[in-house]
């Protein structure tokens, strides 16, 4: 038979537990992740490194940036993380040009050829690199406090 009153104190134990352990767990992989776009995009274009601001939120990411993805995706999920890059205002750039790359471009008045930009995936190639890890990392940290948990 289940002591129901050891169980309840297991459960309301789990729902902070566990909460605060996740809480934790995403912020550290997020800071992880954020760093390592932000290394990628000073090697492949340093110039622009301090033009584009790269971090993370939890929540929705502002108006006018690329997003990697969220976790969390329906209104149910409390915990919605989304890391994102952002031109900073001023700068006359936009994020996903130096992720995807541009057409060659050309002036409008004049027709003379600017170039065109290649891109260097800084953002999403350091996203899919770093996935599995994430996941595995946060499947231990659950894993961890349920265990803590059991063992009251």
């Amino acid at each position: 038979m289940v002591d129901s009153a050891r169980f309840t104190r297991k459960m309301r134990a789990m729902e902070t537990e566990v909460h605060d352990k996740l809480t934790r767990a995403i912020e550290r992989w997020a800071d992880r992740v954020v760093a390592e776009m932000r290394a990628m995009l000073a090697l492949s274009y340093p110039a622009v490194a301090a033009k584009v601001d790269i971090a993370w939120t939890w929540g929705q990411a502002p108006a006018g940036s690329i997003t990697v993805g969220q976790v969390g995706r329906n209104e149910f999920d409390q915990m919605v993380v989304t890391v994102y890059a952002k031109a900073k205002s001023g700068s006359g750039i936009s994020a996903a040009w130096f992720e995807f790359g541009t057409a060659p471009r050309v002036q409008k008045k004049t027709g003379r050829p600017t170039g065109r930009i290649s891109g260097a995936s800084f953002f999403f190639g350091t996203y899919r690199s770093n996935r599995r890890r994430i996941l595995s990392g946060l499947r231990s940290t659950l894993r961890r406090a349920v265990r803590n948990i059991n063992a009251l």
